[in-house]
């Protein structure tokens, strides 16, 4: 954990001699901070002319960010990605009584394109696990630096790249993640707006816009069921409100469902919920609990 590796506070300047071999990426800063005064304060159109950019995550209490015309309370586990200079400015606010948090500057012209890339796709401030690559990594480097164990601008230049190819890596998968996440979801209400049909597996695979088969394996992996089991499950749940609060017969809820028959709405009725369905009606309201 972050406490292993951060252990007091304090920051550290990253400065060498230069070498013959041009470097594109380099540490320039490190620290960990906990600030408590209302004088903490950062305009990243203030900070001159040098280009570079900062990671800073928040591992304790609460601090703000303006980005542009935005404006973000950063808590812990949430880490601001920034390139100066640019029109932000972060900063304890009244209503906060600290902010502990741990930093990175880096500069660089690929790190600087790079970190522009990110905030435009994520935003500024992006959410981590304390756990994640990143965040530890992160950490690490700000421990090393702070106990002086990064010795030389290639050291500097190789965790810089680490660190950021890091950052892109989780961006990346964090967007794959969130693409599948919405086609599962995209997939959920459609079965929610029809539910007067039955569904087919190759349909809501086309509405995912994916192949049957990683459709299948997807949504079993988001949802821990499979497709055709959600269906079937929400299907028992719309048929258990209107057995519950309607005058609807047992024929007429089967062909508002999409079953096509009402003895086949029985047979699976009673396979899911373990009586058929006129048997809970006089039951009157009772709880779904689905199954797989």
């Amino acid at each position: 954990m972050l406490s292993s590796v951060l252990k007091t506070y304090g920051s550290k300047v990253l400065i060498f001699p230069k070498k013959g071999i041009h470097l594109h990426a380099l540490i320039a800063d490190a620290g960990f901070s906990l600030e408590t005064s209302s004088s903490y304060s950062w305009d990243g159109i203030k900070r001159g002319n040098d280009r570079f950019v900062l990671f800073q995550f928040t591992t304790g209490g609460r601090g703000r960010l303006r980005y542009e015309h935005e404006l973000y309370d950063v808590f812990p586990g949430q880490a601001m990605v920034l390139h100066i200079p640019h029109a932000h400015h972060y900063y304890l606010p009244g209503d906060s009584e600290s902010w502990e948090f741990y930093y990175l500057t880096l500069y660089g012209e690929e790190i600087y394109r790079l970190w522009q890339s990110v905030e435009q796709n994520r935003g500024p401030v992006i959410e981590f696990k304390s756990d994640s690559e990143v965040v530890q990594l992160g950490a690490f480097i700000v421990g090393k630096a702070l106990k002086g164990e990064i010795g030389s601008s290639y050291q500097s230049s190789r965790y810089a790249y680490d660190f950021t190819m890091s950052l892109l890596d989780y961006c990346e998968q964090t967007h794959q993640e969130s693409n599948r996440n919405l086609a599962v979801e995209k997939v959920k209400r459609y079965l929610e707006d029809h539910p007067e049909r039955m569904v087919s597996i190759d349909e809501m695979a086309a509405v995912a816009g994916l192949s049957r088969f990683h459709f299948g394996r997807l949504f079993k992996t988001v949802e821990g069921v499979s497709p055709g089991d959600y269906q079937t499950n929400l299907k028992m749940e719309n048929a258990i409100n209107l057995l519950s609060s309607s005058h609807m017969s047992i024929k007429e809820i089967s062909y508002r469902l999409g079953f096509g028959s009402p003895t086949y709405f029985c047979k699976v009725f009673k396979q899911k919920i373990g009586m058929p369905p006129n048997s809970l009606r006089k039951m009157g309201r009772v709880v779904y609990t689905k199954t797989t």
